[in-house]
């Protein structure tokens, strides 16, 4: 345990620091017994819990960081780890991947200006790079010293202008743009170098004058980035008193608020930056094992010690506290000791321990949580709170308890001591009404003191104030009416109309109407005060009948729209409207925490407020909607349990398994923010695609239409209940749920333009007005598109038209080949016919000239007649030899047989000349080779 006390003196000193007029200030811290707590309002408070089992690779963790997305980056002894609010992601040295990080040991974090995350090892320094999801080595190295010594990095920060500083063995720095390593070491002689040749640590970057502070072994020191020189004791051009100090190596950090310094052996802290008011001191024992010296996201120093619990002065209030004790609920055993503490951009804490991350919530909500004395004899089992008038009264198994909000005291009323079984209800300022088996009595919770008691049929089980009459629901025997002072007036049963004798719960309407819920699968039923009827109800549901649990009514209550609303032992709760005698049925499928139902309750917005053994359900019942109250309140088992007191401002108060917490409803719903959600992965065919994490505009080629989007909402811890959905618009017909994972995952979506839209509830359950919009464009494949079609079209065109004009060349061909064919036929036929005729009709008119020839000497010389014959006979046959001779020209002539289509033409033309009847002009070039046969007698043939 720490120790205060005042110290009898305070110093102030005014002096010039870095050219410039800064006032510094030098005191001792103090605190004081009841100092105002910095981090929470009690005594105790909840912190929330990661270590190994919820996936971190290591308990001993060294340092946290958020990045500019929302991911948590965790730094351990045994890896780095990366949290998204659901899934923690490791990374860890393999020897077998190059890309992997270099070390498990990592020692310090932070984030570049490009949003690459840089990483201090055992091993060197790692930057992860986003796009790639690989991680980059820098590895440090002077002739001088061995790699191992100076790869042992203690630090990193970053400077204004996004360069990274690296503490190890002196100084270096990284520029992440050029990747050029630079190295600033002792150089004997030399002035303005580092102080001494050994490790360093405690790097921070000082903004306002635009340097870097780390230690030596044996100095501080301050790098000057614009002089490119060293500051320390052997080196003070500028006379810092930081210099002069007889300690030549305090502690120091910086921030954006101020430069701190803190001497340990004198308990001297010292302030660069608006200068504090009020002096103060403060004993700190052991001051030798501070192991980290920080400021908070307010630029509050934060003193981390090896065995002590953190120590924060607030620069504001000037006053300092330890962290709050954690509440029974905490998970682990957090004892206050931290290594480094980390403040998120919601103002949650995150303390590094070698248990685990432990993280203290920021209570903005306006819930209150009081954690029940674990006193000896006070078992944490609750079975009914009541109020009367303005005091908590909470019974359990054996006896009555009067809780104080205010003090978190708790007295017990022994009056009805081992023989309670239930808190009926409160009367007045300070009247309750008790039951024990088959008693019923009034206790005066002022002086303990039973004031009445009497015995009835039947264990009583609830109570609810009527008019000016208490009416008693009771365990096996019915329904009594009775005045204030315990008088029976009516007792009602099975033959006055009731259902059955088992009743559970009860409600007034502040008319006329009692409605009553029972036990057994025996529904519920109405009482009519002025007539003295009941009409009774059985819950049915068309296609699903009546269900027994459904019909053991725990809770019920009418709105504002004359809807009666039904808890029940395991089926929900039900919404029956009388007019339509309808139900409408609503489970843990629709949202609900639990399906066993404790108690019901209207807030003044209406909206219905249900309390089930896993915690606290908000409704909407406009939307249908169920939101979950963030703040845990387990009960022991599913038991029917009356954990539920309104109070007169509307604040409700449950009781829990070992807590009470106070809820103002109207203003619960308005406090928590809509979620933070951000895209954790991107998954073509299950292959992660680093470079299209943090990408709004995805395209993607048809072939890689399977797909998968993971997503998540920023929280500190995987167990705030959240729920998610997805849509693909233009795909999905309706949002699709994926309950508390945040992955949407498609398959075979084809080409086209899509909006994929990731949605999530926050911690009330409300979800995201504005969903995550990430646009996507899958390219058609090349056969699809217009310039495909229009290459098709001109290609099918050409080869259609190749086609044509192949077709009309072969049938051209074709053709001429025809031609040629009947052309050769005919001249073939001609020199046949010619043939025939030369050598038969020719020979036979030459022999029958030879015969007639022969005949003229046997002619009488006088025989006019006869030798006329003969002539003519001569005459005609020469004739017709004539005739055939020309004939056998025209068809087959010698002379293009044998000299060819120029000498046959001349030929032709001569004898045409020698008619005399035109005049024919015969010219040729180039003819002087024969053509083709077939040619040559084409051309005469058109030349006849």
């Amino acid at each position: 345990m720490l120790s205060y006390s005042y110290h009898p003196k305070a110093i102030f000193m005014k002096f010039a620091f870095c050219k410039k007029q800064i006032f510094l200030l030098s005191f001792f811290l103090i605190a004081a017994s009841g100092a105002a707590d910095l981090y929470a309002q009690t005594n105790t408070a909840h912190y929330l819990y990661l270590s190994v089992k919820d996936g971190l690779s290591s308990d001993k963790i060294t340092n946290v960081i958020q990045d500019k997305e929302g991911f948590y980056w965790i730094a351990t002894a045994d890896g780095l780890n990366r949290f998204d609010g659901t899934v923690i992601k490791n990374f860890l040295y393999n020897r077998r991947d190059s890309l992997s990080i270099s070390h498990n040991n990592c020692i310090d974090l932070l984030e570049g200006d490009d949003g690459d995350i840089w990483i201090a090892t055992m091993r060197g320094v790692c930057r992860y790079q986003k796009k790639t999801g690989a991680f980059k080595k820098y590895f440090l190295h002077t002739p001088f010293l061995n790699d191992n010594i100076i790869n042992a990095i203690s630090g990193v920060t970053k400077d204004s202008k996004g360069n990274i500083w690296v503490s190890s063995y002196g100084l270096w720095s990284i520029d992440p743009i050029t990747d050029s390593i630079k190295n600033f070491l002792f150089e004997p002689g030399k002035n303005n170098s580092i102080s001494d040749a050994s490790s360093t640590s405690g790097i921070v970057y000082d903004k306002f004058n635009n340097g870097i502070w780390l230690r030596t072994r044996l100095a501080l020191n301050f790098y000057d980035i614009a002089s490119k020189q060293f500051y320390n004791y052997l080196h003070n051009p500028e006379n810092w008193p930081v210099f002069s100090l007889k300690n030549k190596k305090p502690l120091i950090t910086a921030d954006n608020y101020a430069v701190w310094l803190y001497d340990p052996y004198e308990n001297n802290l010292q302030h660069f930056q608006s200068p504090i008011d009020n002096d103060s001191s403060i004993t700190i024992p052991q001051p030798h094992t501070i192991s980290n010296f920080t400021t908070d996201s307010d630029g509050n120093p934060v003193f981390s010690f090896e065995l002590l619990p953190v120590i924060v002065y607030s620069r504001t209030l000037k006053k300092t506290s330890q962290l709050p004790q954690p509440d029974a609920a905490t998970d682990g055993n957090f004892s206050g000791v931290a290594n480094r503490i980390y403040t998120d951009r919601r103002k949650n804490t995150w303390y590094c321990t070698s248990e685990g991350v432990y993280i203290a919530r920021q209570k903005t909500i306006p819930v209150k949580t009081y954690l029940l004395p674990g006193d000896a004899g006070y078992p944490a089992a609750i079975y009914s709170i009541v109020k009367a008038g303005s005091g908590i009264y909470l019974q359990n198994s054996k006896t009555i308890f009067n809780y104080n909000l205010n003090n978190n005291k708790i007295s017990e009323l022994s009056a009805f001591r081992n023989k309670v079984s239930h808190v009926l209800l409160g009367v007045g300022d300070s009247i309750l009404w008790v039951s024990s088996k088959n008693e019923l009595g009034i206790l005066d919770t002022r002086h303990d003191k039973i004031l009445k008691k009497i015995t009835i049929s039947g264990e009583p089980y609830f109570a609810i104030l009527v008019k000016n009459t208490i009416w008693i629901g009771t365990w096996e025997n019915g329904l009594y009416e009775m005045d204030n002072n315990a008088n029976i007036l009516n007792h009602y049963t099975e033959k006055d109309g009731l259902p059955g004798r088992d009743l559970v719960c009860g409600w007034f309407d502040s008319v006329n109407e009692i409605w009553l819920g029972m036990n057994g699968g025996k529904g519920f039923s109405m009482l009519d005060i002025n007539t003295r009827k009941f009409t009774n109800y059985i819950v049915n549901i068309p296609g699903s009948g009546e269900i027994l649990e459904d019909n053991s009514v725990t809770a019920i209550i009418k709105d504002n729209e004359n809807k009666i609303w039904l808890g029940t032992y395991g089926g929900g709760i039900y919404s029956f409207s009388k007019e339509s005698n309808q139900f409408k049925n609503y489970q843990q499928i629709e949202g609900l925490s639990a399906n066993y139902i404790n108690t019901l309750a209207f807030d003044k917005k209406n909206d219905l407020w249900i309390s089930t053994p896993a915690g606290i359900d908000i409704m909407d019942r406009k939307s249908g909607n169920f939101h979950h109250v963030a703040e845990a309140l387990e009960q022991l088992n599913n038991d029917h349990i009356l954990n539920l007191a309104t109070q007169d401002d509307g604040l409700f108060i449950y009781t829990g398994k070992n807590k009470i917490i106070a809820i103002d409803p109207l203003k619960y719903s308005k406090s928590f923010p809509e979620a933070s959600i951000i895209k954790t992965g991107f998954k073509i065919y299950d292959k992660e695609i680093p470079a299209l994490v943090n990408v709004k505009n995805i395209s993607l080629q048809y072939y890689q239409n399977f797909f998968t989007s993971e997503f998540s909402v920023i929280k500190c811890s995987p167990d705030i209940p959240v729920k998610y959905r997805y849509m693909l618009e233009d795909f999905d017909k309706d949002w699709i749920e994926s309950g508390n994972r945040g992955i949407a995952n498609y398959t075979n979506v084809p080409p086209g333009k899509y909006r994929l839209l990731l949605n999530a509830t926050n911690e009330t359950g409300i979800w995201n007005k504005s969903p995550l919009s990430i646009s996507i464009y899958i390219s058609p494949p090349f056969w699809q598109n217009w310039w495909f079609y229009l290459l098709s079209f001109l290609l099918l065109g050409s080869v259609a038209l190749f086609i044509a004009k192949s077709r009309i060349k072969q049938l051209k061909k074709r053709q001429k080949e025809k031609l040629r064919l009947v052309v050769a036929t005919q001249e073939m036929e001609k020199k046949t016919i010619a043939g025939e005729l030369h050598d038969d009709l020719g020979v036979r008119l030459s022999a029958l000239k030879f015969f007639v020839t022969s005949l003229n000497r046997f002619l009488h010389p006088e025989d006019k007649e006869a030798l006329q014959m003969y002539n003519k006979t001569i005459a005609a046959i020469d004739e017709s030899v004539e005739d055939i001779r020309y004939l056998l020209i025209n068809l087959s002539p010698k002379t293009l047989n044998e000299y060819g289509y120029l000498v046959a033409v001349e030929d032709l033309v001569n004898k045409l000349s020698s008619l005399h009847i035109i005049d024919i002009n015969l010219q040729q070039n180039g003819m002087e080779q024969r053509l083709d046969e077939d040619i040559e007698a084409g051309l005469y043939r058109i030349t006849q």
